[in-house]
């Protein structure tokens, strides 16, 4: 039996982890509704929400299983030999 290859293991947590972010995401979004539906209250609430995330994004927050992968990439560096 042969033994797991460290960088193939590497890659499946990286895929495993990716699949997992995509599931998360996907059922926790928010069905949008038209602009014709609402009063004006709900439509002015929508347009700052909007507002603050377009805000947001400009700013490059980093999500949390991001940094997650990045610190596991880089504790891997440090045990895998140079090659």
């Amino acid at each position: 039996m042969k033994s797991i290859n460290t960088r193939l293991l590497g890659l499946f947590v990286i895929v495993l982890m990716s699949v997992g972010s995509y599931i998360f995401l996907q059922s926790v979004a928010v069905p949008e509704k038209g602009a014709a539906e609402g009063n004006a209250i709900e439509l002015h609430l929508q347009q700052t929400l909007q507002e603050e995330a377009e805000a947001e994004e400009s700013n490059q927050t980093a999500l949390p299983e991001v940094q997650l992968l990045k610190f596991v990439i880089e504790t891997g560096k440090r045990f895998l030999p140079a090659s």
